[in-house]
């Protein structure tokens, strides 16, 4: 008799989870394309890449006036004590061209950092194809290298956007660069890096209380009943302690002029993400 019991049992164990996935997964909405029609696709134009304007190129026009003029002092304070120059970029698009190919662009026409030290860094976020890179010098690789770089990424800038705080997260990632670079320097920002807002929390879905709570009850049963499920499950348990190990990388390329900057080079390291 025992065992029907527990075939009755396990069997209800399956269903339970099966209403309790049902009651707690998100429901996503199929996104709508913005795009107008398209009846015959023309090749994508070449990335413009305009001349530096400061430590800060809004191509987008995104940043309002009070958050860049934040920026640029933070750049320009840095800048100013240790010859580090971040620079941060915003396009509108960059075409067919992937994102690492279009930050090797800007450092190889602006030149971020001091000639001869590589010392420079560069934020870039492209907003059509909603792609983000840090892209390091080779003299700030030590002080940022790739792991860092995509742990900006993730914590400092990719949840503003995924919120549609786009501005905010921009200002976020500038200061995190600034503040990693200040700390390993010994620089002073003075009340420069005001604290980020506070970041923006993804909407918790709540279950079926009465499903977990018959879900408990049912393994709990079983457990008692059979050693052989009460094995599996503390196997189960062991088995279940390893986690994901996400990493960013980058290639190595070349630098160039960046107007009013020291012509540094690009060390290829740093990161990219998307949102």
């Amino acid at each position: 008799m025992k065992r029907p019991l527990l075939y009755l049992i396990i069997g209800l164990c399956f269903i339970g989870a099966t209403l309790f996935s049902t009651f707690t997964t998100p429901q996503t909405k199929p996104t709508q394309s913005v795009d107008a029609p398209q009846v015959a696709e023309a090749p994508s134009a070449p990335v413009q890449i305009a001349n530096s304007q400061g430590y800060i190129r809004d191509q987008a026009g995104l940043l309002p006036v009070d958050a860049k003029a934040q920026c640029e002092a933070i750049s320009a304070t840095i800048d100013n004590q240790s010859g580090i120059q971040i620079a941060t970029a915003i396009l509108p698009e960059i075409g067919d061209k992937s994102i690492e190919e279009v930050a090797v662009e800007l450092f190889e026409k602006w030149g971020i950092g001091q000639k001869g030290k590589d010392n420079g860094i560069l934020l870039l976020i492209a907003l059509k194809e909603k792609k983000v890179r840090i892209e390091v010098g080779y003299g700030l690789e030590g002080t940022i290298p790739d792991g860092k770089a995509g742990a900006i990424i993730r914590e400092n800038i990719i949840p503003y956007f995924k919120a549609g705080q786009l501005a905010q997260g921009i200002v976020s990632g500038h200061m995190a660069i600034a503040q990693t670079i200040a700390q390993a320097n010994t620089l002073s920002l003075d009340n420069l890096t005001q604290a980020a807002p506070p970041q923006p929390q993804a909407p918790h879905k709540k279950g079926n209380p009465l499903v977990a709570l018959i879900l408990i009850a049912l393994a709990i049963i079983a457990m008692i009943i059979s050693p052989t499920f009460r094995n599996l499950v503390f196997l189960m348990l062991l088995t279940n302690t390893s986690g994901r190990n996400n990493h960013f990388g980058g290639g190595h390329f070349g630098g160039g002029g960046f107007g009013g900057f020291g012509g540094g080079s690009s060390g290829g390291g740093g990161s990219s993400g998307s949102w």
